[in-house]
């Protein structure tokens, strides 16, 4: 399950050149995580197949979300003048 993690460096790229705020994708990308994590642990779809399918979108959900994450601290550094650049 280590493919989607293989992507986030574009998810990176597609966060910083996107109009839409962070916090959306944040909430966006943690709800699919959410569900899909649901939807797994209560074995709503049979199949191994299936299964790993959810595992796999989970697990790009959370690339998603650490490359949202890596934004925003970003960001959020650049706004403090004294010790900002210096806590990244």
């Amino acid at each position: 399950m280590l493919l989607p993690w293989t992507f986030k460096f574009v998810c990176g790229i597609f966060v910083d050149l996107s109009l839409i705020s962070n916090r959306n994708y944040f909430i966006l990308f943690s709800f699919l995580s959410f569900i899909t994590q649901l939807l797994v642990a209560f074995r709503v779809f049979d199949g191994p197949f299936m299964t790993a399918f959810l595992i796999g979108l989970c697990t790009l959900g959370s690339a998603f979300l650490d490359a949202v994450i890596d934004s925003i601290t970003v960001k959020e550094a650049r706004i403090d003048p004294v010790y900002g650049q210096r806590d990244l």
